[in-house]
């Protein structure tokens, strides 16, 4: 035991090497995440779900104007609204992303 606990660890190499530091951050922020905007759905029963066909549409509880959820890696971290840029769909967002929820990486 005593030995498991007197391992370093990767954080303890990291504070101490200014360089590595940097190239650790560096590769934390270019890092690709699930971008996930959740719009809250409608109940459907399992047979209409397995008809589903390209195409059909789908309607949710929900009026375009209401705020969507915004996750990141299935974390909620702001919220937003749909519309439009150009010929694509969008989301606005209305909130800052709250970056705390990630403090446990950074």
């Amino acid at each position: 035991m005593k030995k498991v606990l007197s391992q370093s660890f990767l954080e303890d190499k990291i504070f101490q090497d200014p360089i590595w530091f940097d190239h650790f951050k560096k590769e934390i922020k270019n890092t690709k995440v699930k971008l996930e905007l959740i719009l809250d759905g409608a109940a459907s029963k399992i047979s209409e779900l397995l008809n589903l066909k390209v195409g059909n549409t789908v309607v949710l509880d929900k009026f375009a104007e209401e705020p969507l959820y915004v996750s990141i890696n299935e974390v909620k971290v702001t919220i937003g609204k749909l519309g439009k840029a150009g010929d694509k769909v969008a989301v606005q967002l209305l909130d800052d992303i709250n970056i705390a929820k990630f403090n446990h990486i950074l």
